[in-house]
């Protein structure tokens, strides 16, 4: 909102975070924050190795709460919600699309790719799309009154590119008879990028994947299967970078390498020794603190690689461009050593794996200048892709979508999905995501109900 998109200020958007949510745990929760009775249901997984309840510990001994991280504070650590429901996920498609997929306005193809959105040129107005079909034929589809095109932070740019809307240089290089002019296409590409720090613990013991565990998740939905280990456990911190006068933390914490008593067969979280071997010594276990920059400064696009709809785009990710992100991924690693360090992880014997990071190896472990060294070489991305075809009123140059959702300068034809994000949220996209969509839903609703199609936007 503050970038001149109307509409899109907090108050604004939380009614859609809230329609889309049924909350099981609603009595735990801050109360205003969380929605019951729509379509996505929420809630912890019914299993916690017991290494996420010490790591909550470890965080109040430095001072950090334990509470609602979706709440009216944020900077704290929790184990987290997910979309799921006794033990078993939900997607959005799982939620949304498969409950009316019998509707007679609704037609859902499978195995198809969109080559193209078809737009007159002359009117610069959209009409339609091409897709290609899983046989390889092509099939042009008309719409009656917009076209959306809904393809993530990756493929929707892509499309967009495919049909002639973006730079009008980088079109012409590969062949794509330019449209429109739209230079912001593809450009501010960015994501949350994480650090693996490993750790060995003491702790061995093992509980066998076996028909008995496998049979209490299919009758029960509970027991070691209906968890993900780890990964639920997440934090936010500020970091010294970070505005101390306000609660907008800029490092999240993700945890993961290691489910508790789980069977020595081979998984990530045993790193030595004959994992099959039920005689010798047991494998050497291992737990992943991850670090995450959550207002990333550095900026990345993407390209065609050729005019052909099935090739991949090129991706110029330029993680770590900006200095800022190295710094204060820096300040995530110190503080994930300090976690480790605390009596409630010493419990389990938590040390720092201290092999140095090929390429490091003539810097002196655990200095700034190392830790940038690693960060540069063992960086991975988080999967929260954002931002290329951002939102912006239209006087900004490289803005692609106005607060309406709609492509400047191509009528009856719309972006709906992360790729508008100015920049990326400050957590999982996941929710902010489907936000989008609720609210976008509701921007074309406005439009047309009770209007005469084909009217002037």
């Amino acid at each position: 909102a503050k970038l001149g998109n109307t509409g899109w200020a907090y108050q604004d958007v939380l009614p859609y975070f809230l329609k889309s949510e049924d909350n099981l745990q609603a009595d735990m929760m801050d109360p205003g924050f969380h929605g019951v009775g729509g379509y996505l249901p929420v809630t912890q997984f019914p299993y916690h190795p017991p290494l996420s309840h010490a790591i909550l510990q470890a965080a109040i001994e430095l001072g950090y709460p334990v509470r609602d991280l979706n709440g009216v504070s944020h900077t704290g650590f929790a184990i987290a919600q997910t979309t799921s429901k006794n033990g078993s996920r939900f997607s959005s498609s799982r939620a949304f699309l498969r409950p009316v997929k019998d509707r007679p306005n609704l037609h859902i193809m499978l195995n198809t790719t969109v080559a193209r959105v078809l737009v007159e040129p002359n009117k610069k107005q959209a009409y339609g799309v091409e897709i290609i079909r899983g046989d390889g034929g092509r099939e042009n589809i008309l719409a009656k009154n917009e076209v959306v095109v809904c393809g993530g932070a990756v493929n929707s740019p892509q499309i967009l590119l495919l049909s002639g809307i973006g730079p009008q240089e980088d079109l012409t290089k590969v062949g794509v008879p330019v449209v429109h002019h739209l230079p912001g296409v593809g450009r501010n590409l960015h994501n949350h990028v994480a650090y693996f720090m490993r750790f060995f613990i003491n702790d061995t013991s093992t509980t066998p994947l076996n028909w008995a565990t496998a049979m209490e998740y299919l009758l029960f939905r509970d027991g070691l299967m209906s968890g993900t280990g780890l990964s639920d456990t997440t934090g936010f911190i500020n970091s010294k970078f970070a505005n101390p006068n306000d609660d907008h933390p800029d490092i999240q914490f993700f945890f993961g390498g290691f489910l508790a008593n789980c069977a020595r067969t081979g998984q990530v979280g045993e790193r030595t020794g004959d994992a099959m071997n039920t005689t010798g010594p047991p494998p050497q276990r291992e737990v992943n603190i991850i670090p995450a920059v959550l207002h990333p400064k550095s900026r990345g696009f993407l390209r065609l690689r050729d005019n052909n709809p099935l090739s991949p785009p090129m991706i110029f990710a330029r993680y770590l461009t900006n200095p800022a992100d190295v710094a204060t991924m820096i300040e995530g690693i110190k503080f994930g050593i300090r976690l480790s360090e605390t009596q409630a992880l010493q419990k389990y014997g938590f040390r720092m794996d201290t092999t140095p990071v090929m390429g490091c190896e003539n810097i002196s472990f655990g200095c700034d200048a190392y830790w940038e060294c690693a960060i540069r070489r063992n960086t991975g991305p988080e999967n929260h892709q954002a931002g290329s075809c951002r939102m912006g009123p239209s006087g900004d140059p490289g803005a692609v979508v106005d607060p309406e959702l709609r492509v400047h300068g191509v009528d009856k034809l719309r972006v709906i999905d992360a790729s508008v994000m100015p920049s990326v949220t400050s957590g999982n996209t996941n929710a902010p995501t489907i936000m989008i969509a609720e609210k976008g839903s509701d921007l074309i609703k406005s439009r047309w109900i009770g209007k005469q199609l084909w009217t002037k936007w």
